[in-house]
């Protein structure tokens, strides 16, 4: 449901009850996210909720394609990460290595026919909102910032390939289950009564 909306921005809220029909989710949780307009601009707040008498077991992950307007190999891709989530039938094995030079974006290069679909890690250290990732080509940049809330970014290129996908996530896919396994894959518990918050933004240059 929408709560609130301004000149500038609009605030929706999702809410979960574990007693709902069909509902598996251990505790009641609340999902509320603000995307406020600024100068060439996107920000993206989210505030994760607990329930009043049950920790909440989550993950939280974005989905943006950014379309790429002409020739797709005119577009060089950057991002920060120094390591990656290697993936067995598309589900991180439980290993984080070095980056191999297929997926090292660290110095902004073109993809070219490369086929995109992983999940990249350690990204420098930080305590502040800060760019990890951008589309760029000689006319403009796409640059994606996150708060350090947001640990792993998913990279992904359609078979269209007229979009690329930089997808910030609070842990890796697969978390609860690496979780089991006592690998840390970023999957967090919030405690009863507890809130949490997330911001990332995309800015046009």
């Amino acid at each position: 449901r929408v709560l609130e909306v301004g000149e500038h921005h609009v605030t929706g809220e999702f809410l979960l009850s574990r007693d709902a029909p069909g509902q598996q989710w251990p505790a009641d949780a609340g999902l509320r996210i603000t995307y406020e307009v600024g100068p060439r601009a996107l920000i993206i707040t989210s505030e994760v909720f607990a329930g009043d008498d049950r920790d909440l077991p989550f993950g939280l992950g974005f989905h943006p394609y950014f379309r790429v307007p002409g020739p797709f190999d005119r577009w060089r891709l950057q991002c920060d990460a120094s390591a990656t989530w290697p993936l067995a039938q598309m589900v991180p094995t439980g290993d984080v290595i070095a980056v191999p030079a297929r997926l090292d974006f660290r110095n902004p290069r073109h993809l070219r026919d490369d086929h995109l679909d992983d999940v990249l890690t350690g990204l420098p250290a930080t305590d502040a909102m800060a760019p990890r990732a951008a589309l760029m080509c000689e006319q403009s940049a796409l640059t994606v910032s996150s708060d350090p809330t947001f640990r792993e970014y998913v990279v992904f290129t359609p078979a269209s390939r007229d979009a690329v996908a930089i997808e910030p996530y609070t842990c890796t896919t697969d978390a609860v289950h690496l979780s089991a396994r006592s690998v840390d894959g970023g999957w967090r518990v919030l405690p009863a009564r507890q809130t949490t918050l997330a911001t990332w933004r995309v800015d046009i240059s």
